[in-house]
């Protein structure tokens, strides 16, 4: 669970995450699974991205001590070997990651501590901040302010070297009332802002999954949407109605860049996986 899947240069793909610190590669020549590595990191939420030169760089996440983690590794799939690198500013669970042009990673957003017993203190948690992991200097430099926060969203790089963050949980601008984002903000080509402009799409949604297709579009599938009108009236978190979603969306860089509604999955799904295909 929560974990993801990267092609390496060699062919094989590796599978970062999930079910613990352990890192294997499947290899589609023998068709077999091997254990390659292990990265020191909880592993659970944390934030995700491959490097030009193949490696992984794993941020943020759940800590062994059950909190957001600011601990970040980079692992290396041909020696096996997992860099510790500086931490990262803030701690981050459920940031996203997407690779700009120059190289660098953006990290993005995420919870920076959590207490489920206080409604108000959780959402108030989540991040408008970014982070650029620069792999020539191994650090982390603060990046642009996202214009509004969101956690257990995605981030995708588009085919004019923008990163379009899109989804996850959220707080309204100017009000502060915690909300299942249905906007999507778009950095500018350098990566060095985001415009505060939203591009807007149906259903909010988080936990989803954001596939950059052949022909340049992100299609947004699936997630979890939830009614938050019941915890913020009683503060009770068990008054959360969690609902997984069977619509998608897709985005488009034409004209100004927008979404239009895409096409429903036959079943309503959220935590999943998709793969574009060759066609």
């Amino acid at each position: 669970a929560f974990g993801d899947a990267f092609t390496l240069p060699d062919g094989r793909v590796a599978l970062v995450g999930g079910a613990g610190p352990v890192v294997s590669a499947y290899d589609p020549c023998t068709q077999e699974t091997q254990v390659i590595g292990v990265v020191p990191s909880a592993n659970l939420f944390a934030a995700r991205a491959q490097l030009a030169d193949g490696r992984i760089l794993v941020a943020g996440g759940i800590g062994t001590n059950g909190q957001p983690s600011a601990e970040a590794f980079v692992f290396d799939p041909a020696t096996a070997i997992a860099t510790a690198l500086p931490p990262m500013a803030v701690p981050r669970l459920g940031a996203a990651a997407a690779r700009r042009a120059d190289g660098k990673i953006m990290v993005t957003g995420g919870i920076d501590t959590t207490s489920f017993a206080d409604v108000a203190a959780f959402f108030g948690a989540i991040e408008a901040t970014t982070e650029l992991y620069d792999p020539v200097t191994n650090t982390f430099v603060a990046g642009p302010n996202m214009p509004e926060p969101k956690a257990f969203h995605t981030a995708s790089v588009l085919n004019n070297n923008q990163i379009l963050v899109a989804g996850g949980l959220g707080i309204v601008q100017f009000v502060g009332i915690p909300y299942v984002s249905n906007l999507g903000y778009v950095s500018n080509a350098n990566g060095t802002s985001f415009g505060a402009l939203p591009k807007v799409f149906t259903t909010g949604r988080f936990l989803h999954n954001a596939t950059k297709l052949a022909d340049g579009r992100v299609l947004v599938s699936g997630g979890l949407t939830a009614d938050l009108g019941g915890v913020l009236k009683t503060g009770d978190v068990t008054q959360i109605a969690f609902t997984s979603i069977a619509t998608t969306s897709l985005y488009s860089t034409s004209g100004f860049g927008s979404f239009s509604n895409g096409p429903v999955l036959s079943s309503p799904r959220a935590l999943h996986s998709v793969a574009a295909l060759n066609n």
